[in-house]
This record gives C-alpha cells, sequence and structure tokens, in this order.
C-alpha cells in the first residue's frame, strides 16, 4: 500500500465529528485512516518533530534577541508559533535548578553566600526554592505599578514567567562560569579564576537590562518612567525573596 491508496477521512476517528479537513475541528485530531504506509508513518512523524523543534528555537530566539517581543506576541493572540510561557519557564527553571543543586552554588541571584557552614548553605537552598515560587509576586508588582492600565492580571503572570525564563538562562550561565573559575583556583591559574569570576557579574547586569528593555517594549512608556518602575519592580521583588526567605527560617 503507497500513499496514492490513502483513503480520506470524512469522519473523525476519534471523536466522530464530520467537521473534518485537514484537522477535525472538534478535537483537533489530524485527518487519517487507521492504515498508514511505513513511509507516510516516517514523513508524519517527521514534521511533527520539525513544528516542535521550529516552536523551540523559535521561542528561544525571540525571548533571547528581542525582548519583551515574546510576552506583546502572546497577548495579542499569537500564540501558535510559540511555546505557552509556562512550558519555557518549568523547562528552563528545572534546568537551573538542578545544575544549582549539582555544583552546590552559593551564587543565588544578586545575592553571594559563601559555604563556610551548614547555616549558610541551608539559606542558600532556601533562596533558590523561594525564587521558583516568586513569578505570581513579580507579576503582583507589576499590575500594581502600571495599575492605571486596564489589564487582566494574566497578562503580568505571562510577562512575569519570561522574565524568570530569561533570568535562569543567564543565572545558568553565571553558575557555569563561577564553577570554572573555582576550579581553576585549584589548578594555581588564580588571574584567570578571577577574571572569569568577575566576569560572570555581567549577566547579573544583563538581566537588569533586560527586566528594564522588556518593560518598555511592553508597556510603551517613556525611559524615564521605565527606569523608575524598573527599579522599583526589582526593589519590591528583592524585598519580597527577603520576607519569604526569612519566613521560612522562622518556621521551617
Amino acid at each position: 500500500m503507497d500513499s496514492s491508496e490513502i483513503t480520506t477521512v470524512d469522519v473523525c476517528l476519534n471523536c466522530g465529528s464530520t467537521s473534518v479537513e485537514n484537522f477535525c475541528a472538534n478535537c483537533g485530531q489530524k485527518a487519517q485512516p487507521t492504515k498508514l504506509p511505513f513511509r507516510a508513518f516516517l514523513k508524519d512523524a517527521a514534521e511533527t518533530l520539525f513544528n516542535i523543534d521550529n516552536r523551540v528555537f523559535r521561542s528561544l530566539r525571540d525571548l533571547f534577541r528581542y525582548p519583551g517581543k515574546l510576552t506583546r506576541e502572546y497577548v495579542e493572540g499569537h500564540r501558535a508559533t510559540y511555546l505557552p510561557p509556562l512550558r519555557i519557564y518549568i523547562s528552563i527553571s528545572v534546568i537551573y535548578f538542578l545544575l544549582a543543586q549539582v555544583i552546590d552554588s552559593h551564587k543565588i541571584l544578586f545575592v553571594n553566600f559563601t559555604l563556610d557552614d551548614e547555616s549558610e548553605i541551608n539559606l542558600a537552598k532556601i533562596i533558590q526554592t523561594a525564587l521558583f515560587f516568586l513569578v505570581p509576586v513579580l507579576a503582583g508588582i507589576l499590575k500594581l505599578l502600571h495599575r492605571k492600565r486596564k489589564a487582566y492580571y494574566v497578562e503580568y503572570l505571562i510577562f512575569s514567567m519570561h522574565i524568570h525564563s530569561i533570568w535562569f538562562v543567564l543565572f545558568t550561565f553565571q553558575l557555569l562560569v563561577n564553577y570554572a573559575g573555582e576550579l581553576l583556583i585549584s589548578e594555581t591559574i588564580p588571574w584567570l579564576s578571577t577574571a572569569m569570576i568577575t566576569f560572570s557579574e555581567m549577566f547579573q547586569i544583563l538581566a537588569m537590562i533586560y527586566l528594564v528593555v522588556s518593560i518598555r517594549k511592553v508597556y510603551q512608556q517613556k525611559w524615564i518612567v521605565v527606569l523608575l518602575k524598573s527599579f522599583a519592580a526589582l526593589f519590591l521583588y528583592l524585598l519580597s525573596l527577603g520576607v519569604t526567605t526569612f519566613l521560612a527560617l522562622l518556621f521551617f
């Protein structure tokens, strides 16, 4: 049986709907017969993988190269060509937190913790965990700072997920550079180690710049207003992180 012998499907084999062209209008299943030649099966699998890869690369490309664009595109309804914000955030954050656990990092967000005793190690782990749950907090802060805009909270939540996603990518690079610098200390190359650890601080600067440019892109305000709101958002965010950490230490 070759592809020329494949019959068309008039009724969806999944839900029974008759509104079927290339895909079922009711459940979304592709219109295909139950029996497929191997060549058609491979072609369908390749197309599926290619489309998924396209969404991944397009989402990551626009997230990195065009701060704020992904949020605007998603809010305006251009969603089919991008990965959902939650999927992006979960995937990137899992990589970041796993890496932080594996290399036992003491560099958390904008704070540097030493590993001299067990209490400081625990504090670093608590902050790492708190970061994961601060996405809705940043969304609330942004909504507060833009309370004159007629927008639902979910719009700010999407923006917060995109911001945290890029932050975790930058902090992942920072963890790797710091770790490489610490390894070079043991290899008696102190000058290169110092240079790498200093270079790693650039990722935190990039994180702040990304926040500022994203707010400018998404909310279309004057630069002076954007700068003030960005620093206010960052201050309130770090304050929330501090309160969360204190409560965790107090009760747990």
